[in-house]
């Protein structure tokens, strides 16, 4: 966020200036007067101005006010604050909107001004020249204001961080180096924008429904790459002879219109022209992290324009020191790096074989808010939704910096994708804590084994982090969605709320709500969600047609909500980030609500996403509370339990006897041992299961009955503190108060 001073600069530059005084000549006074002086040609407005768009007239209009309610603010003596961050993030979106629309109109009409400036003073030097009185009384000749050749607020972080997403987006696109920066612009508050031409990236140029998916890759690649902690020089060499030295190594496009002799080196990534006022930090760690906020992609133009804000490490930065430039090969080696990891990270010859043979059934792969089919590749949904893979890299730091042995469901990857997980876990490193988010759409009595999932995962990381939560019960969501009356909704909530109380969350530090209850309480962010978000956005990411009631299509902001602290002001009552435990299929509310999250200047929620609880038929669907022969729940009797899995739980096993014996079980399909690797914590008896089983030594029923005696314990347990759960108390866990929780400067 911008400081007070950077404020004021804004206030100064962008809110409109005085009118001048209106000539008050009589009509039709001088029409045949002669020609102006030079002087007066000069300094006049130019006649033939290139009128402003009139958009960008009422965008200016929007600037103004949103400038005049943070001088108002600050006026108040409020500096800070929620309401004050909203109110300078209007401004700023406003001014970048105005700057967009006006920016071209503008230009023409100052070359316009500059030219007819340029033909006055030739046409009368003397006048042009200073007086010899005047120049003794200045001291010699009027010095012209030197341009900086850094662009206005172009500080060591912005400067590199530029340089750390322009990498990025290299290694993202796989577009080259060299002259592929199109612009760059700098705000105050660590805020700047990127603008990368996009026409030559690697498999052909986005699209506008692809590019989403690549900007949010774009940030996670740059955020790889502070991780790194890669050092940054600064160096002199001749312009001319950096550019036949380096040739296509070296980023000489326009993140810096300098003609000076400085380069920027970030180690084994890019090497870029900088202006003369240019610097950088010692290392891309002193960073912290990037968060990209909206982009703008310009499909005539074919190219991208993100903004983001850069949230670096607090303390003294220290400087990039200068040091000796890197050899042509050294540079050279940055490219070839990023080409391997797009590599690496593209389809081999042999995956292609393979997608191509299961194209026709990947076109039956299907997952949506509403519906899950299809045989789920993973790794294709990680790249549909442009989401991040867990790796062993983040497993071991979660557990350096917990302190404790990652969960069972992280180390057998079934929890397994991630947005900002690394962001949050760096925040909580430096002493911020944040609060976790899920919730469960009642729709049923009870909950099934595949509901507990992410329940149960998230009681562990409150018991981890120490971490305050709050539980959302969409009963409205159900009622609009289902064949269900609005009251049954309500009832529903509380029945379920029974369940996720007797999963043993702390109630100290846990918030359950209904809509129906609590969203007067939501429902200013509601409205700031619903109002930046389109009609376009709802249905590309939810397949919304006009058939659908308006209720539905009103809905994802009431799910957004929760992500943001400042719903919250009686039970968390302070700002802190959010990390939302929750199913795959959950993700497009909260990729919508990321996109939305810095125009409202909240911070984006972390996601961590589960892989679906298959259903007992097999793992083309997911458990369905509307089938109860697909799925096992809390409230089943240890016979129905018994019944379902040996009837209904496929197998992975050989046809015959023979065919078992020689060839073992196909874990991969078989629903009672993947149920083990959901519910089976002992790592060493699930790897004899597992090896015994594949082999074809162990025997499909044993396996069943493996399953049946640990499935019917831990309903049993579960039941037994649903039991425990009065009615009081779920009054208790849904009542409006304030949690018990270490809050930002307790």
């Amino acid at each position: 966020m911008a400081t007070i001073a950077e404020l004021d600069l804004l206030l100064k530059s962008y809110l409109p200036a005085p009118k001048p005084k209106k000539d008050k000549k009589k009509k039709g006074e001088n029409k045949k007067a002669a020609a102006p002086s030079p002087a007066n040609a000069a300094a006049a407005p130019a006649a033939d101005a290139a009128p402003l768009d009139p958009r960008a007239v009422e965008l200016k209009a929007v600037m103004t006010a949103a400038g005049q309610a943070v001088a108002a603010l600050k006026k108040g003596g409020t500096k800070s604050g929620p309401e004050f961050d909203v109110a300078l993030a209007a401004l700023l979106d406003a001014k970048a909107k105005y700057e967009e629309v006006a920016g071209p109109s503008e230009k023409k009409s100052k070359k316009k001004k500059k030219k007819k400036k340029s033909a006055a003073a030739a046409a009368a030097p003397a006048a042009a020249a200073p007086k010899a009185g005047d120049a003794a009384q200045s001291g010699g000749k009027k010095k012209k204001k030197k341009k900086g050749s850094a662009a206005a607020g172009a500080t060591p972080v912005l400067a590199t961080a530029l340089r750390v997403l322009k990498a990025a987006c290299v290694d993202v696109l796989g577009i080259p180096t060299a002259q592929t920066t199109v612009a760059a612009r700098y705000f105050p508050g660590n805020r700047a924008q990127l603008q990368v031409a996009i026409d030559q990236t690697v498999g052909g140029a986005p699209t506008k429904e692809s590019i989403p998916a690549l900007v949010a890759k774009i940030e996670a690649a740059a955020n790889a790459i502070i991780a790194e902690n890669a050092p940054v020089t600064v160096c002199e060499v001749p312009l001319a002879e950096a550019q036949a030295m380096y040739g296509a190594a070296l980023d000489d496009g326009s993140l810096s219109k300098s003609a000076s002799n400085k380069l920027l080196w970030v180690a084994g990534r890019v090497l870029s022209r900088a202006g003369a006022d240019e610097s950088g930090v010692s290392s891309t760690g002193a960073l912290g992290r990037i968060e990209v906020g909206k982009h703008v992609f310009r499909d005539g133009k074919c190219d991208v324009q993100i903004q983001f804000v850069v949230h670096p490490v607090p303390g003294n930065i220290a400087a990039a020191p200068a040091a000796a430039a890197p050899s042509a090969a050294e540079a050279a080696a940055a490219g070839e790096a990023s080409r391997a990891r797009l590599a690496a990270a593209a389809p081999t010859a042999a995956s292609s074989e393979i997608e191509a043979a299961a194209a026709k059934e990947e076109d039956d792969f299907v997952v949506t808010v509403f519906e899950v089919k299809g045989v789920i590749d993973y790794d294709k949904l990680i790249d549909r939704f442009g989401s991040t893979r867990i790796d062993d890299a983040l497993i071991a730091r979660f557990e350096r910096v917990t302190g404790h042995r990652a969960h069972h469901w992280l180390r057998r990857g079934l929890f397994f994708s991630h947005r900002d997980l690394d962001i949050l876990l760096t925040k909580y490193e430096a002493g911020e804590p944040f609060y976790l988010y899920t919730g469960r759409g009642p729709s049923s009595e009870a909950l099934h084994l595949g509901h507990l999932v992410p329940f149960t995962f998230t009681r562990w990381l409150q018991k981890v982090f120490d971490a305050p939560l709050v539980v959302q019960l969409t009963d409205d969501e159900k009622y609009l969605v289902k064949d269900l009356e609005l009251e049954e909704c309500h009832r529903l909530a509380f029945a379920n709320a029974r369940d996720i109380i007797a999963c043993g969350f702390d109630i100290e530090k846990t918030f359950i709500f209904s809509d129906l209850d609590y969203i007067g309480h939501m429902y200013p962010n509601i409205l700031k969600i619903a109002k930046r978000t389109t009609y376009n956005q709802i249905k590309g990411c939810f397949g919304f047609s006009t058939s659908d009631n308006i209720g539905k299509h009103a809905f994802p902001p009431v799910q957004a909500a929760p992500s943001f602290s400042s719903s919250f002001p009686v039970v968390l009552n302070c700002k802190m980030s959010c990390l939302i435990p929750c199913a795959i299929d959950q993700d497009p509310y909260f990729r919508m609500t990321r996109d939305v999250a810095p125009k409202i200047g909240e911070d984006k929620p972390a996601l961590i996403h589960s892989k679906f609880f298959p259903a007992l038929q097999g793992y083309q669907t997911k458990m369905s509370a509307s089938s109860s022969s697909s799925a096992i729940f809390v409230s089943d009797t240890p016979a129905e339990i018994s019944e379902k899995i040996k009837k209904y739980a496929y197998s992975g096993g050989g046809e015959t006897l023979a065919l078992h014996k020689a060839n073992g079980a196909d874990l991969v399909v078989d629903v009672s041992y993947n149920y083990l690797r959901f519910f089976m914590e002992d790592d060493e008896e699930l790897a004899r299961i597992g090896a015994a089983y594949g082999s074809g030594e162990m025997m499909t029923g044993e396996v069943k009955e493996i399953l049946i005696t640990l499935l019917q314990g831990i309903v049993k347990k579960h039941q037994e503190g649903r039991a425990a759960v009065s009615d009081a108390l779920v009054t208790e866990f849904m009542s409006v108060r304030r949690l018990n929780f270490k809050r930002p400067g307790e």
